[in-house]
């Protein structure tokens, strides 16, 4: 993905080893390019901690900020969301896609979904204002949240399974998802494993 601006980013994904997605081969990589916020420059981040980044179906980088809302890279600029565009945090943890293609964006409010070129807050009670810190999607469209109090895991039937930290499932904020090879979920917690 390269993208051409006064401001650039250049992601060249062609820097992976072949058969091996976890070890970065210098000798394949090309060029890589710091994009920052700059406020004389319309167009640029409006913060410069990323916390988040996802890549939708369509090729669109989606770049979540500490402070700056969420931003959409492509071929014809950066496009910033923020309070004007529905998104009432700025603190951008995790982005995501449904099964159906609809962006889903974690924050410390709540979760916010991509309707119409609009962020709303989403009209799920367990999601609408939890501290949610990782979205995740596998292919079978098991859509996963974490949360201060737990985690949250939505099944493309409709059925959905809570754990809370009150419970006998676990210890601390699920703060990250892995899925290995083997599409074991993998979880990382502030505490407790």
């Amino acid at each position: 993905m390269t993208y051409g601006a006064s401001n650039t980013l250049t992601i060249e994904l062609g820097g992976l080893a072949p058969g091996d997605d976890n070890r970065l081969d210098p000798g394949r990589m090309g060029a890589f390019v710091r994009y920052t916020m700059d406020p004389k420059t319309p167009g640029s981040l409006l913060d410069n901690h990323v916390w988040a980044l996802f890549e939708d179906s369509r090729g669109v980088l989606w770049v979540g900020t500490y402070e700056g809302g969420i931003a959409a890279v492509d071929e014809e600029g950066v496009h910033v969301y923020g309070t004007e565009a529905g998104l009432e945090a700025t603190i951008v943890n995790g982005i995501a896609q449904d099964a159906d293609g609809v962006l889903r964006v974690a924050t410390d409010t709540g979760l916010f979904v991509m309707r119409d070129g609009r962020f709303v807050r989403s009209d799920n009670p367990l999601l609408s204002s939890a501290f949610i810190a990782e979205i995740y999607r596998q292919a079978d469209g098991t859509m996963w949240y974490t949360t201060r109090d737990g985690l949250i895991i939505y099944r493309e039937s409709g059925r959905e399974h809570v754990y809370n930290k009150d419970g006998s499932r676990g210890a601390g904020t699920v703060i990250s998802i892995l899925e290995d090879r083997e599409r074991t979920i993998w979880l990382g917690m502030s505490s407790g494993g």
